[in-house]
This record gives C-alpha cells, structure tokens and sequence, in this order.
C-alpha cells in the first residue's frame, strides 16, 4: 500500500487490538479466580470486526475502482484475494489441528473429516469452526469477494446503481427475514453484516469520485459516533453483542465515516494515526489468526490459575495481550510475508545504453 494510505493500517491494529482484549476477557471468565478486568470490553470490543469489514469494502472498491468492468481483470482479482486468505489460514488451520489432536489429544467434534473439509474451504456453515473459532468473518471476507467479482463483468457505469440495489437487498432482509435465514453462501450477502462492506465501499466511491467534503468534520462524526455507541453498549442499552442489526446501525456506520475521513486526510497529506501501528496492522491478518490459540495456551498450561491479586490479573492481562501480538507478528515475518512474496512480480530490468542511462539520471537530478 502507498504511504499516503498507511493510516488504514493503522486503523487495522487498532481494530485488532480491540478483537485481541475482547478474547482476553473471554480467557479471563475461564478462569475462577479472575475479577473480570476486561468485562465492559464485551460490550464493544467486538466492533474490531465491525472496522475491518468496512476496511475490506473500502479497500477493495478503492484498490479496483478503474479495474471494474474488465473483464481481463478478473482472473488476476480472484487470484489475488484467494492468495491473500487461504494460504495463511490453512497453515494455521492445519498447524492447530496438529496442536488439538496429536498433542493435546482433544477430539473437538465428531465427524472430524468431513466437517473440517468444509472449514478448511471456508464454506458457510451453522456450526463453530472450533479450530479457528473467529475464522467465520474469513467466510463473510470471502463472500464479499466473489460478489464483488460480478462487477468485473458488467460495465463501470452500473456499478452504483448494483451497489445501491444490493444494498436495499441487504436491509429489507435484515429487517423482514433475518431471525429465520439460514446460515449459507447465498444468505451470507444479504444478512446484516454485510452491510458494513457495503458502507466501506460507499466511502470509497465518494473519495474516488473526488467527493473530498470537511474530512475533518466527518472523522470527528465517526470518532464520536463509535464511542458513544461503545458508552451506551457498557451501559447496557443495547444488544449490539447478539444482535447484528443494532451492531451495523452502532458500529458500521462510524467505521465507514472513519474510514472517508482519514483516507481524505491522508489524500491531502495529513496522517493522524502514530507511526509505531503499521507495523502491528500489516501482522493483523496473522495476529487475528493466531491469537486465540495463544491464549487457549494459557489456559492449557495453567497460567491463568491460581490466587488471584489486582497487580497478578493486571499482569497477566499485560502479558496476554503482548504475547498475541509478539506470536503474531513473528507468524507474520516468519511465514505470512514469505508466502505474499512468493506472488510478487519481480521488477522488469531493461537494459539502457550508458548514454541514455546518464541523461536519465541527469533529468532526475534536476
């Protein structure tokens, strides 16, 4: 990604950040002599999903804006985005069926080869994947992509109009049907949380199409806007936590306007987020992987049991929440980087005559 847009991945450590904390908390009510430090983050921490579906929407429209309606295009798109997920997650997948079978001897469900075929493809389910528990979203991630892939293939010039169609198809299911869809690829587009790619693609239209308004003014919105929906979730005025259409009203919204507003300041020069994130948001694919096994570590060997004292449970919170990042930023580095290297193109060298290679450099230097 260009450096004008490295506040996006910013946004994604902090999405990751808060995904991280919400499952520390669920470790933490394992525990028997845990106090329940983290217990107000059930109520909005979940929203770290929320932010990286508009993140993906918006993402994906900005990135293949000019693409759309090419035809040509679409193979090297599909590529890409099968690249991106799957070969990540099946080391993980597989690496942790490893770790839950042979070495801690755990038969997680019956019917271990066939089910775990359909987690392996991401398929849609209306059961847990209890391998990688938060791969869910990653069928969501997925469903996404391939609808999106139809707009490949009709002119640029409907894209909005399917977009807004789409969108309308979405909230009337919400609305009317959502408590009886089953849980499948086709009802995956239309359930509400699809809505929060749909909101991330709006936004990126808008900045594409040079709809550059008060980007200050709209971030300021969004910041506010997702605060006060986390204050009234502690407060327990919502059931955003069980219920996906409040969540997208709450959250999804807020993420979009934060989205516009820091890419518009970004367009513009001015980066807001703290340098010192993007390294842990290029790792978030690997850190969102991998942390719930950390911690299923923890609770494995014990860590989290024994007397409890405010400095040991602040401790271990500290040690929990940088012992997922660590882990995954070192899965990062050590294997999902090298596995996006092995599809990066490799720079066209052209031979230049000494004299042309001179002129070139002087032409520069001026």
């Amino acid at each position: 990604m260009e450096k004008k847009y490295l506040d996006l991945q910013s946004l994604r450590a902090i999405a990751c950040f808060l995904v991280v904390l919400l499952h520390i908390h669920c470790c933490e009510s394992a525990s028997p002599s845990g106090r329940g430090l983290l217990r107000f983050t059930e109520h909005f921490a979940f929203a770290g999903v929320d932010l990286f579906f508009a993140l993906s929407g918006f993402i994906i429209t900005f990135a293949h804006y000019d693409k759309l309606g090419k035809s040509a295009e679409l193979k090297s798109y599909l590529v890409k985005r099968i690249w991106r997920i799957y070969p990540l997650y099946w080391t993980c997948f597989f690496l942790f069926m490893f770790l839950a079978h042979v070495v801690f001897a755990a038969k997680i469900y019956p019917g271990f080869t066939r089910i775990n075929f359909y987690f392996a493809l991401l398929l849609p389910r209306d059961r847990w994947n209890n391998l990688i528990l938060q791969a869910w979203t990653l069928e969501y991630e997925m469903t996404f992509y391939l609808a999106f892939a139809v707009f490949f293939l009709v002119p640029r010039r409907y894209f909005l109009p399917i977009l807004f169609a789409w969108f309308s198809v979405v909230a009337c299911c919400s609305i009317f049907f959502f408590p009886t869809m089953m849980r499948n690829a086709l009802t995956l587009v239309v359930r509400p949380l699809s809505l929060e790619f749909l909101f991330g693609s709006f936004a990126a239209v808008a900045l594409r199409k040079g709809w550059n308004w008060r980007p200050q003014a709209v971030l300021v919105l969004g910041v506010a806007w997702f605060i006060t929906a986390a204050a009234i979730g502690v407060a327990g005025m919502t059931t955003a936590n069980v219920d996906n259409r409040p969540r997208v009203l709450l959250f999804g919204i807020p993420s979009a306007l934060i989205l516009y507003g820091l890419t518009s300041c970004d367009l513009t020069g001015s980066s807001l987020l703290p340098r010192w994130l993007q390294p842990i948001g290029n790792a978030s694919y690997s850190i969102y992987l991998t942390h719930i096994a950390v911690l299923t570590g923890f609770i494995q060997f014990g860590i989290l049991f024994g007397t409890s004292t405010l400095q040991r449970d602040v401790f271990l919170i500290f040690v929990q929440f940088a012992t997922c990042i660590a882990v995954g930023y070192l899965f990062y580095r050590l294997i999902e980087k090298p596995l996006l290297n092995l599809r990066a193109k490799p720079a066209k060298i052209v031979a230049v005559p000494p004299r042309q290679s001179t002129e070139m450099i002087e032409r520069k230097a001026a």
